[in-house]
């Protein structure tokens, strides 16, 4: 099959979805360890909640609380104007700017 299979043509990506790409990375380096792997597993490993809860033992109900608070956390965080992005290591915030 993989003699007659039309080979994968190779599409750059444009710049802009690539900094996206980055700053998506650099922002789950930033949520707390549970949130993190729930997001990577739903949003890399593409598996449903029960899924989640099956690999990581935890309930449903948590799984999906801990996928909403991540999400909100990282809505919040690329909702930020440009003055209050800094160049903090990675880790979690203890002080966040006020938005006018």
């Amino acid at each position: 099959a993989a003699a007659v299979a039309p080979a994968e043509v190779a599409v750059a990506e444009s710049p802009e979805r690539v900094l996206d790409r980055l700053v998506v990375a650099d922002e789950l380096t930033r949520l707390p360890d549970p949130q993190r792997e729930i997001l990577r597993l739903a949003f890399y490993a593409d598996l449903t909640h029960t899924q989640i809860a099956e690999h990581t033992g935890l309930p449903l109900g948590t799984v999906k609380s801990h996928l909403r608070r991540g999400m909100q956390s990282l809505r919040a965080q690329l909702d930020r104007t440009p003055e209050e992005v800094t160049d903090e290591a990675p880790g979690p915030r203890s002080a966040r700017a006020a938005r006018p």
